[in-house]
């Protein structure tokens, strides 16, 4: 049992390694880009909090993810402006 929390948290500092890296590799990235990396961000957060919630041992790595993806969800990317209709 022990060694199962050993590598949850292991794969959960990892996930979170790789959260940190896309929003480096997103903000050199060309505009395009940047949406699918931060995109496949959100899923690596939200995919550690759905796995490891229930684990106690890995709270702390769920909490920062929690607050990883409400930091995400306030800073959006510019939106177009709509198209002027005739």
């Amino acid at each position: 049992a022990a060694r199962e929390r050993e590598e949850d948290l292991s794969r959960a500092a990892a996930t979170l390694a790789a959260a940190r890296a896309l929003v480096t590799q997103a903000a050199a990235a060309p505009e395009a880009e940047q949406a699918q990396l931060l995109a496949r961000r959100r899923e690596l957060l939200e995919g550690l909090v759905e796995i490891y919630a229930a684990r106690p041992h890995a709270a702390e790595a769920v909490t920062e993810a929690r607050t990883l993806l409400a930091a995400q969800a306030e800073v959006r990317p510019p939106q177009p402006p709509p198209e002027s209709q005739p």
